[in-house]
């Protein structure tokens, strides 16, 4: 289903010149710059989105509750929306993100489980779950019957959890890697959790046992503290790049033959806690990302902390494989704070023209909320920034952990949630939740 949501490109020009960030005249505007609704509303969120690099206009979005896929063949204009295979036999499926190989097949990795009694300790609270990846060769219209099990955790006494898992393919030209599928992600244990790592060599039919690449263990809670909220990325010479966060900052690990080994655990950047309120969320926090230039290799990590008061994005990069950072800056259009948090930022980097694009959430006035677009031609010197979704009243509801953005040949796509819109009184409709996943196109040419 569809539902236009009017983002006039003329608006959000005049809302740009009003923001307060750094802005080079010579960032080109964007010509196209609009937002579909791809649910209804109900209990909708934790966004992740992927275009096809060999066919562009064929993009997949993919969400909870349970986890489901989106596919367009139009860039997003219209949508279809069913679950994905095999989340029926679990309780709940969730924490899903979507990517592409450069041969067009797209992957969904999400996490499927019995609902544990404490989802602030997972680890000591766990029944049977698991991280399943599926696979799509034709653009999400279908998917393999059977998705394989990354890990796969059984009924018993101290059962782990395995949490919110991310991956990347390599997309080089290496036949040796070519394909090789990468996922890191979150194992709670009763005393700690840790970060895990298994690749598949065979287009997610199998993957290898999985191995742990934090080198100390964060917090078992889940909401203060815990090793958790990884990002993976592959460099043009295949090397793997693995980023989350504990109590001590945002780490990175990586991997220069195929993932079989990693080195020791490089501190990016002390923070404050990344797990921190917004009014109206019922939970807010900064996880990073991490993005590879491709004609380059440069490295840029993202992620969101409160050091300056309210929540800020930051951005830091890399030019000798991540051994040394450049100082963190704020990036977005806060680069002079004011009091607005901005949250649940995402980015990506165009291989193409190399633009990078960051999406996230900022706090309007009136408790409100809007999702934000900001971008960059100059490898992250200047951003434009534009409002890319409309404002809405989060009224307490879960926003999910995370949203998505993927880019490719000047066009970037956003994925994320929205509440009930603030100009709709009384709601939408009576009870239950009242969330809806929003996919957003915006042309940079």
């Amino acid at each position: 289903m569809s539902r236009t949501l009017a983002v006039a490109a003329a608006l959000a020009l005049a809302a740009c010149a009003r923001g307060n960030g750094p802005q080079a005249p010579s960032i080109p505007s964007v010509p196209e710059l609009r937002a579909e609704a791809v649910t209804g509303f109900g209990y909708h969120n934790e966004t992740s989105v992927a275009v096809d690099p060999t066919q562009p206009d064929r993009v997949v979005t993919v969400f909870q509750v349970p986890a489901s896929a989106g596919w367009s063949t139009d860039g997003g204009r219209s949508w279809t929306v069913a679950p994905l295979p095999g989340t029926q036999a679990f309780d709940l499926s969730g924490d899903p993100s979507v990517f592409f190989d450069a041969d067009g097949h797209v992957y969904a990795l999400y996490i499927a489980f019995v609902r544990p009694e404490d989802y602030d300790t997972l680890g000591k609270a766990a029944h049977r779950n698991g991280i399943y990846l599926n696979r799509s060769d034709d653009g999400g219209r279908t998917w393999r019957a059977q998705a394989t099990p990354v890990i796969a955790q059984p009924e018993r006494s101290g059962v782990p959890f395995e949490d919110k898992p991310m991956a990347a393919v390599d997309r080089t030209s290496d036949p040796a890697r070519r394909g090789n599928i990468y996922v890191a992600w979150t194992e709670f244990r009763r005393w700690e959790t840790q970060i895990l790592f298994a690749r598949s060599t065979d287009g997610g039919l199998t993957f290898s046992a999985p191995i742990q690449i934090s080198d100390h263990g964060g917090s078992p809670k889940d909401s203060v503290g815990a090793a958790e909220g990884t990002d993976v990325a592959v460099g043009p010479d295949g090397t793997v790049y693995v980023v989350w966060s504990d109590s001590t900052g945002i780490l990175l690990d990586r991997s220069t033959d195929g993932g079989l080994t990693f080195g020791p655990d490089i501190r990016i950047a002390r923070t404050a806690d990344i797990v921190f309120g917004v009014p109206g969320v019922a939970r807010a926090n900064g996880f990073p990302g991490i993005e590879v230039d491709p004609r380059t290799g440069r490295l840029f990590v993202e992620w969101v902390d409160s050091r300056l008061g309210s929540a800020a994005v930051f951005l830091t990069e890399s030019d000798d494989g991540g051994r040394t950072w450049s100082e963190p800056r704020v990036v977005g259009d806060a680069a002079a704070p004011d009091g607005r948090a901005r949250f649940f930022s995402w980015m990506s980097l165009d291989p193409k023209t190399g633009l990078l694009a960051l999406g996230y959430y900022r706090q309007e006035g009136g408790g409100r909320l809007r999702y934000m677009l900001s971008y960059s031609t100059d490898g992250g010197r200047t951003f434009r920034h534009e409002p890319w979704g409309q404002p809405f009243v989060p009224g307490g509801e879960f926003l999910g952990d995370y949203t998505g953005v993927d880019a490719f040949g000047g066009v970037v796509y956003g994925a994320w949630t929205e509440a009930t819109p603030a100009d709709s009184a009384p709601p939408l409709h009576g009870g239950g939740h009242q969330t809806r996943v929003v996919v957003g196109r915006a042309a940079v040419r």
